[in-house]
């Protein structure tokens, strides 16, 4: 009489010796790998990490500046660097319908620096006649021309 290797969808998975004799134990009502807690490293920083810490100021002038330029007219479209999948990009793609302008728009706090891919985009946004505005400041969002 032939075995047959049976394969797809229906077939059963095979045990390997040691799931085999795990359940074996099991049904005996002996535990064979008990919860053991392994010792956690402690941690350098006491804290959270963060590579950039100007971005802590950043991300609380954002929304400032945010609220301001629809307050005074524009349509703020944030581009988050996760769905976007790409870090140079501006912080936010704003728009006016009456003066009739839209471009990028980069919040950084008074003595960041742009990256370099931030300034490489800031170039490519120049030659193909795109605006790219650098803003440091609420006040700096009225002079958007």
């Amino acid at each position: 009489m032939d075995k047959h290797k049976w394969d797809g969808p229906a077939a059963k998975p095979t045990l390997t010796m040691g799931q085999y004799v795990k359940g074996l134990l099991a049904v005996q009502g002996v535990d064979v790998f008990k919860d053991v807690k392994l010792p956690r490293k402690p941690r350098n920083d006491k804290g959270t990490h963060r590579s950039h810490p100007n971005k802590r100021e950043e991300d609380a002038l954002r929304p400032l500046v945010r609220d301001e330029l629809r307050r005074l007219g524009w349509k703020v479209v944030r581009v988050e660097p996760a769905v976007r999948g790409e870090f140079n990009l501006g912080d936010f793609w704003i728009s006016h319908p009456f003066k009739k302008k839209a471009g990028w728009c980069e919040v950084k706090i008074p003595s960041g620096k742009l990256s370099i891919g931030q300034e490489e985009f800031g170039m490519e946004c120049y030659l193909c006649k795109v605006r790219y505005w650098v803003i440091r400041s609420v006040e700096e969002c009225r002079g958007i021309v």
